[in-house]
Parts: C-alpha cells; sequence; structure tokens
C-alpha cells in the first residue's frame, strides 16, 4: 500500500505531470508502467522475504495441458477430457472478443486511417498490456489469493 501511494503521489506532482505532458505517448505510458512494475517488483520482494515460494503468489508457469476435472466426470462415462488450453481458447474466441466489441459499440469502431495510424504503437501497446497484466496480478491477485500458510 506504501508503493502504492508513492506511485499515486509521484504521479500527482506537477514536474511528473510536465514530463508526461512533454513526451510522447509511448514514453508517457512506458513510465507510468514502470512505476506499476516497481510496485509489483516491491510486493514480490516482500512475499518472498516472509518466506513464501514463487509458487506461493503464482510467479510460477501453470500446467495448460491439464484436463479439466468436472464435478460430474463420473456420471458421464466416455466424455473426453478438455484442457484448460483448449478452454481458455474457447472463452476467448467465443465469448470474450465478440462480447467486448458489443459493449465498445460496432458503430464505433475505427476509420481505416485511424488504424493505420496506430498500427506503428500496436508492438507498444502489447507490451504495456503485458506489464499491466502482470503488475496488476501480482498488486492486486496473486499475492492475496496466494497459499497463506
Amino acid at each position: 500500500m506504501l508503493a502504492l501511494q508513492g506511485t499515486n503521489w509521484l504521479m500527482g506532482t506537477s514536474a511528473y505531470i510536465h514530463w508526461q505532458r512533454q513526451v510522447g505517448w509511448v514514453v508517457a505510458m512506458a513510465g507510468f508502467q514502470l512505476l506499476k512494475l516497481v510496485v509489483a517488483f516491491i510486493m514480490i520482494a516482500v512475499l518472498l522475504l516472509m518466506g513464501k515460494l514463487r509458487k506461493d503468489f503464482f510467479l510460477t508457469r501453470g500446467q495448460l495441458d491439464a484436463p479439466i476435472k468436472s464435478v460430474n466426470a463420473e456420471n458421464k462415462p466416455g466424455k473426453r477430457p478438455i484442457s484448460w488450453g483448449v478452454l481458455l481458447g474457447l472463452i476467448l474466441g467465443i465469448c470474450i472478443a465478440p462480447l467486448t466489441l458489443l459493449f465498445l459499440g460496432l458503430g464505433n469502431l475505427p476509420t481505416s486511417t485511424i488504424l493505420i495510424k496506430a498500427l506503428p504503437y500496436f508492438p507498444a501497446a502489447l507490451l504495456f498490456v503485458a506489464s499491466n497484466a502482470f503488475a496488476e496480478e501480482m498488486q492486486f491477485r496473486a499475492s492475496l489469493l496466494g497459499d497463506s500458510q
């Protein structure tokens, strides 16, 4: 919480706001994501100092090919188990993507001109998406939901 408060304080200073207005979007977002990653790494350091193992707060690779065990699996003989990777792909492909388009509104889709202008920023946006997901996972979920023993 202190690290989050510190980053919020820093981002509220006139020097940070002035810097952010002078640099381009990529540099400003990189600075913002760097602050979020600093908080995440502080959280990791604190958890390790507390004697937690990386697997205790989900900082290890999962087993995506492990079958999902149904509660009613014994009642349905002959059913082939599905893996997390397949299930995740189905969820992303069938549910999340179309629902996101509906939520954002099909009438508000960007024009091809805007997409072409935004294309050079796509790699940076992917990097920022990944760093943001990692930082939020460490700050708000994995560290709190991890093994409490």
